[in-house]
């Protein structure tokens, strides 16, 4: 994260560790800055190992720059104490470049990092940019249809730039003429359906406001490309973000009778989950009987979001709010198979108590998660 010191803690999200301060001890602006904080997170051992174990394939997330970034600025960026933003951009990016495994287009070209792989003709892997590719300012309004913070449709925000959504179209469409059998995309943000009671999809546009549920046009455009533009099936989506689990058929918001592609969101290894998050917000006691009922409130109220989402929501599979974790995906001709795992307590580094979750299965041709009541 860019955050300075305890700014993450006191939103309530994660208690402070006494034995890693950060480095540097500010929010990240300058190039040393932020080539610094990656010089800290490499020198965890945990993070060596994995590196050493496993090849990465990486995308950067908007956290990597500030908190909601846009080309505009971000949630909390200030010119007046933070200079240009499009300064730290092209800092932040470079930093990128040089600690993570991956090259850029071109050299000093720090600006595009969508790109994809050719697995045989297995599958195709393409790895999108929706946090920092001319994403248009995130909405600020309850209202589904108007921004009332920049006095502009909602209809007018795209999650991405021009280049990258034909990027996109064209890449696909290769992809099918050369007879690749699966299409999976590495997709940094949900692209899960909206809910269709009105309060529920307020609320979740309010709080899904950087996700594609808060860019309506893109989201239709992507699903619909692959539908009309492309004709392809077997798009899986792969995605992070939001710290839980959630399993969806996608359709487009127009439409809830086929489904066009499946999205499968992987929870967070140790970031604060929504469960996490609501205990956070809820404690007030040093009292350990005190805190116990207010955590079992909080698991509560979190049950009955879940609850109120999954039944209010089309395409959506499986919603789980309380677990760290992670998937393993298995890729073969007949069928695109995912696994949760989930690990007890993330506070042990030494825990090896990790325990199975729940599989799923999308079969070759049929575009949506296997005994879902409309896979067909």
């Amino acid at each position: 994260y860019e955050y300075a010191p305890k700014v993450y803690e006191n939103k309530g999200f994660v208690d402070a560790n006494p034995h890693r301060a950060h480095i540097p001890p500010n929010e990240l602006v300058t190039l040393t800055d932020y080539r610094e904080r990656h010089r800290q997170y490499k020198s965890d051992p945990n993070n060596l190992q994995a590196h050493s174990k496993l090849p990465w394939i990486t995308i950067w997330d908007d956290h990597e720059v500030a908190d909601n970034a846009n080309k505009y600025g971000a949630l909390h960026h200030n010119k007046k104490n933070s200079g240009m933003w499009s300064h730290r951009v092209q800092n932040a990016k470079r930093a990128y470049f040089e600690y993570m495994p991956v090259r850029p287009a071109s050299p000093d070209n720090y600006g595009r990092i969508y790109r994809y792989f050719k697995i045989g003709k297995l599958f195709d892997l393409l790895m999108l940019d929706t946090r920092l590719d001319n994403r248009t300012q995130q909405i600020d309004s309850l209202s589904l249809k108007y921004d009332s913070k920049i006095k502009a449709p909602i209809s007018t925000h795209h999650i991405m730039g021009d280049n990258q959504r034909q990027w996109i179209v064209d890449t696909m469409k290769e992809s099918k003429t050369r007879g690749a059998k699966w299409r999976i995309v590495g997709n940094q943000v949900g692209m899960n359906a909206e809910s269709q009671k009105g309060f529920i999809s307020h609320m979740l546009m309010r709080a899904g406001n950087d996700k594609w549920v808060g860019h309506t046009e893109s989201r239709d455009y992507f699903l619909k490309s692959i539908n009309d533009i492309i004709g392809t099936d077997n798009v899986v989506l792969l995605t992070g973000d939001a710290h839980a689990t959630l399993v969806s058929d996608l359709y487009p918001s127009s439409q809830t009778n086929r489904s066009l592609a499946v999205e499968f969101l992987v929870p967070s290894i140790a970031a604060p989950n929504v469960n996490d998050i609501a205990r956070s917000l809820l404690s007030f006691s040093s009292w350990e009987l005190i805190n116990r009922i207010t955590y079992d409130t909080a698991d509560a109220i979190v049950e009955a979001i879940r609850n109120l989402m999954v039944s209010n929501t089309p395409g959506l599979r499986e919603l789980e709010l309380s677990k760290h974790g992670y998937a393993i995906l298995e890729v073969n001709k007949a069928s695109a198979i995912v696994t949760y795992y989930y690990v007890e307590d993330i506070s042990n580094q030494t825990n090896t108590n990790v325990h199975l979750g729940k599989k799923f299965k999308v079969y070759d041709g049929k575009n949506c998660v296997h005994h879902a009541i409309h896979c067909k």
